[in-house]
């Protein structure tokens, strides 16, 4: 999740609406993991990586799936199907982002009562410590499974976007998309 911060604000609440929001792919795209915070926590507790070339792969296969299952006929049926194929994989995302975010909650509960405890009751504070550690592995799990659900529903919504613009499928190539994006700011009039 990121954290928004009001420059000249220190009295401001932001609601957090990600908590009650919709499952769409731009509230995913908001509260989706940062693949660096990932990659840190994964060589911090030196734990398994997420899945290499997740994206990649579901887009192929959801690609495939739509073109062999899907029906080809444009109109409400197709949309309707095209939907239902990436929904559940956003709903799921959304949840476990969901799910990390009050993880991360009740770390900094675990880590006040330890706060609070430290040097006045050694017993209470090793619990407490015991507590955090304990929360803070379950969280970084937590992390790498709401990491890959959203490379997986991001993947399906690249291959889904293909199909309801009625365009022929292709798989993702860095170096076409950077050339795209470049001969798009070469027209731009942005910097002069």
């Amino acid at each position: 999740m990121r954290v928004d911060y009001l420059p000249g604000y220190d009295n401001v609440i932001r609601f957090p609406v990600e908590r009650e929001g919709r499952p769409t792919l731009a509230l995913l795209r908001e509260i989706a993991p940062d693949p660096r915070d990932v990659f840190y926590a994964v060589d911090a507790f030196r734990i398994e990586p997420p899945i290499h070339g997740l994206r990649d792969a579901v887009d192929r296969e959801t690609a495939e799936f739509i073109l062999n299952n899907i029906d080809e006929e444009p109109g409400a049926r197709r949309r309707q199907e095209l939907d239902g194929l990436l929904l559940p994989l956003v709903i799921k995302a959304v949840k476990l982002c969901q799910e990390h975010d009050r993880m991360a909650q009740e770390i900094d509960r675990a880590w006040g009562h330890y706060e609070k405890a430290r040097g006045k009751d050694d017993r209470a504070s090793a619990l407490w410590m015991n507590v955090y550690e304990a929360k803070v592995m379950a969280a970084t799990q937590l992390l790498i499974e709401a990491y890959e659900a959203s490379e997986r529903a991001e993947g399906a919504a690249r291959a889904v976007a293909y199909a309801m613009r009625g365009e022929r499928w292709e798989p993702y190539d860095p170096e076409k998309a950077m050339l795209e994006l470049c001969s798009l700011q070469k027209g731009s009039t942005l910097g002069r």
